[in-house]
């Protein structure tokens, strides 16, 4: 489905057409539309300068076969990350929100937290049909697209 700029937005945001009649979609403002779900940034609600490898050794692994030890780096251990390695997020078996850490949206934020507007550019579940359903039908089905709403798999 096309991107359409939405008038009235400074930055002039391309938003997909389904969504443009959906605020918090419109607003450039908003990070959560453009964070990678399975990216690192997914799990960190705020700006910060944070360094981690999945090969860093820790300093007491020096001499055992790994790299030399990455002082002050996180050893990540598994995914950090609001969705697994498993969980598809663009064509047919897409899901919006984590299987993996349930009623938990972009950022780590508790979804019971988020009002109505946000839940779902958050990648929480719509709670409210009156309030979200149609937001959510919209992008139930762009999700399902090859190309997923904002980028692919």
């Amino acid at each position: 489905m096309p991107a359409q700029r939405t008038e009235g937005v400074k930055d002039q945001c391309l938003v997909p057409e389904p969504l443009a009649e959906f605020g918090a979609w419109c607003a450039c403002g908003e990070w959560t539309r453009t964070v990678h779900p399975k990216g690192f940034r997914s799990s960190h609600g705020y700006n910060t300068n944070l360094w981690a490898s999945l090969d860093a050794v820790d300093a007491g692994d020096q001499g055992k076969g790994g790299d030399a030890a990455a002082e002050g780096v996180l050893r990540l251990r598994g995914y950090a990350a609001l969705f697994g390695r498993e969980q598809p997020v663009a064509g047919p078996k897409a899901t919006w929100t984590s299987q993996s850490r349930p009623n938990t949206g972009l950022g780590l934020l508790a979804c019971d937290g988020i009002g109505a507007g946000h839940r779902l550019l958050h990648r929480c579940a719509c709670a409210d049909q009156a309030a979200c359903g149609q937001e959510q039908a919209a992008l139930e089905k762009l999700s399902k697209a090859p190309a997923g709403v904002f980028y692919g798999s």
